[in-house]
C-alpha cells in the first residue's frame, strides 16, 4: 500500500493549522466579547458565552493534538528524507482524531521493533504481519507498507 505524501501534509499539517488558528481566535475574540459585555449581562448569557468559549477552546486542542502528534514536523519534513525499515508488526492501535485526523476513519499507529508508526490504514495487514515500511522519520508517517511473504 501507497501513501502520499501530500495527503499527509493536507490532513495532518495544513487542515489541523488553518482549523485550529480559526478556533483560537474565534475563542479569544469569544472571552473578549464576554467580558467587554459582564456588566451588561444575565446569568444565563454569560453562562452560554462561557460554554461557547469552552466548546472552541475543546475543538481548537483536538487539532493541536493531531499536530503534537507528527503533523507539526511536515514543517520540515520531505518526503525525500524517507526511509525504511522492516520487521514484524507487534503491536497495532486504533488512533482517534484527537491523535491523527484522517476522513475515512481507520487510521492506526502500529509497533515494529519498540517504534512506533502512523499511517492512514493497514488494509488487510494485521499484528504478526512481517512488512517492510517507507516511513519519514520526524513524524513516523508511514509512506509504503509492504507485506514480506505472503499469507499462508
Amino acid at each position: 500500500m501507497e501513501f502520499a505524501y501530500s495527503q499527509y501534509v493536507y490532513q495532518c499539517l495544513i487542515l489541523p493549522l488553518v482549523i485550529a488558528a480559526g478556533l483560537c481566535c474565534a475563542s479569544v475574540s469569544g472571552v473578549y466579547k464576554v467580558f467587554r459585555q459582564v456588566r451588561k449581562a444575565q446569568g444565563l448569557e454569560i453562562m452560554m458565552g462561557a460554554a461557547g468559549i469552552f466548546l472552541l477552546a475543546a475543538l481548537a486542542f483536538m487539532h493541536i493534538g493531531v499536530l503534537r502528534n507528527g503533523g507539526i514536523h511536515l514543517l520540515t519534513e520531505r518526503e525525500t528524507d524517507a526511509q525504511a525499515a522492516s520487521g514484524k508488526i507487534e503491536k497495532v492501535q486504533q488512533l482517534t482524531e484527537w491523535q491523527f485526523y484522517n476522513k475515512y476513519g481507520d487510521a492506526v499507529s502500529f509497533e515494529i521493533d519498540g517504534e512506533r508508526y502512523h499511517v492512514f490504514s493497514l488494509g488487510n495487514i494485521e499484528k504478526g504481519d512481517d512488512v517492510e515500511i517507507t516511513y519519514l522519520p520526524e513524524s513516523r508517517y508511514v509512506l509504503s507498507v509492504r507485506l514480506k511473504a505472503p499469507k499462508q
